[in-house]
């Protein structure tokens, strides 16, 4: 089925929805428990919790999207397997500046390859299809020109490139009003670094990302505040590589925002109200405390006396796929 976002008709009556966890819909929550929930679906409930229903467990099918998101879906995806491609042949390896260099000679046709993929049959060399190459081709030589800066820098641990688009899953076991439910969670880490002993998560953002996006200073904030929707992915992501090592990982995360390289690593901050001091680390305090917050999430989805309803902060509901479903 595919929506239609034509603006309704003002109305003064709040038209209220409510999904109940009827039968049905438990079995759709059974078979989520059972494929897994990734930070996006996870950041969608943060978001509103009958948007979740409607794409995660419903499955309806968002309508096309508008142009600009289209075309910036294509240059991420195209950005992203372009570098996947590249950097796959330094896998393990020192990133060392002259094996840097040479991925210039690689670039090009990476990113041709990758685009060509999405776009069937489209010419490369003319009109908007041009462009957006241009565009990608651009974003990707940043990130080489970006590592080359980093290895020439004094003073810096060697890097190597551990994992690439690597998929990772774990199980986390959510307490139930009368039982343990066994929830899996997965998702696919677009880079892992290790800097002498340290991990470094990076994930890379074609989109718009501001530092405000990446600081948590509230974990209360971190259940429904959709601006630290990168900030809870990342922590997700640490919680996967926690996971994904069996071992206990001392990490940092951060975006790189392909548009505006010159920022560098735009690293998650975790600090408190009363200590404005930058905190980077993702401990294994931190992903314990993570961990309960992750339970309390799941354990208000699977909650069978919650129905699925409309999000309260209308700021939310902006540019939403569904908003003729729920009339606002």
């Amino acid at each position: 089925e595919q929506i239609f976002t034509n603006p309704l008709p003002k109305s003064d009556q709040e038209n209220l929805i409510e999904v109940e966890k009827s039968e049905n819909v438990k079995i759709l929550l059974e078979n989520k428990a059972r494929n897994g929930f990734s930070a996006s679906s996870l950041n969608t409930y943060r978001s509103c919790s009958l948007k979740f229903y409607y794409a995660e467990l419903a499955r309806i099918r968002e309508p096309e999207e508008l142009q600009d998101s289209m075309d910036a879906a294509l240059l991420g995806q195209t950005v992203h397997e372009a570098l996947f491609n590249i950097y796959k042949p330094l896998k393990n390896n020192i990133l060392n500046e002259s094996a840097l260099n040479n991925l210039f000679s690689q670039d090009d046709q990476a990113t041709s390859l990758a685009f060509g993929k999405r776009v069937r049959g489209g010419d490369l060399l003319t009109g908007k299809n041009h462009l957006l190459f241009k565009v990608a081709t651009n974003l990707v030589r940043k990130v080489i020109r970006y590592d080359i800066e980093k290895a020439r820098k004094p003073g810096v641990n060697e890097v190597s490139v551990v994992y690439l688009e690597q998929e990772m899953e774990t199980y986390l076991s959510v307490q139930m009003k009368n039982n343990l439910l066994s929830v899996k969670l997965k998702g696919v880490l677009d880079r892992v670094e290790k800097e002498g002993m340290d991990w470094y998560i990076i994930d890379y953002k074609s989109g718009n990302a501001d530092k405000k996006n990446v600081t948590l200073t509230d974990w209360e904030l971190l259940k429904s505040d959709t601006q630290l929707n990168m900030a809870f992915q990342l922590l997700f992501y640490g919680y996967l590589l926690w996971k994904f090592e069996k071992a206990p990982v001392s990490a940092r995360a951060g975006l790189l925002p392909l548009k505006k390289m010159a920022q560098g690593l735009m690293e998650l901050n975790i600090s408190q109200e009363d200590d404005k001091s930058a905190n980077h680390a993702i401990s294994q305090a931190t992903l314990i405390q993570f961990e309960e917050t992750l339970n309390q999430i799941l354990a208000e989805i699977f909650n069978p006396e919650l129905p699925f309803v409309q999000t309260e902060n209308r700021e939310n509901c902006k540019n939403c796929p569904y908003i003729n479903l729920c009339g606002r």
